[in-house]
């Protein structure tokens, strides 16, 4: 009694969600997290596994449900609770059945500013002046050197 049945497991559950947790944190690919968290075939089973029966949602809305009650409201909250800015995302997978080739990657928000895409303050005269030395100087990279 008290004992489960079969096969012992070879690694921790704890290293492998420390392991989902690295590789979420980190955005390496499921093959570069450390093997110190175990097998990454394995670590990348049991994300699946808990994203397609709810146990993630079920995680995040019960950590945000606590964080609500734990902290007073804030002046300008709503008044039911306090709302996180965003709720946690975990990266989709091509396998996904919710993702779209083509759409890019589900839920993801444009990037402006410091974090990627075009900067905040366009400004197309700098632009076309920039644009034309970077020409001028892959011209130069493929002239044959003499």
């Amino acid at each position: 009694m008290g004992t489960k049945a079969g096969r012992p497991p070879v690694w921790r559950r704890r290293q492998l969600i420390d392991g989902i947790r690295f590789r979420v944190r980190t955005g390496v690919p499921w093959r570069d997290v450390p093997v110190e968290y175990g097998p990454w075939g394995r670590i990348y089973d049991l994300f699946r596994r808990w994203q397609r029966n709810g146990t993630w949602h079920r995680v995040f809305s019960r950590l945000q449900s606590s964080r609500a009650a734990a902290r007073p409201p804030r002046p300008g909250a709503c008044r039911q609770g306090v709302r996180l800015p965003q709720e946690p995302r975990l990266p989709a997978s091509p396998r996904d059945p919710l993702h779209h080739p083509g759409q890019g990657r589900p839920g993801a928000q444009p990037q402006t500013g410091s974090r990627g895409g075009r900067p905040p303050k366009f400004d197309p005269v700098d632009y076309r002046e920039r644009h034309a030395v970077e020409c001028g100087i892959n011209r130069l990279k493929r002239r044959p050197s003499s």
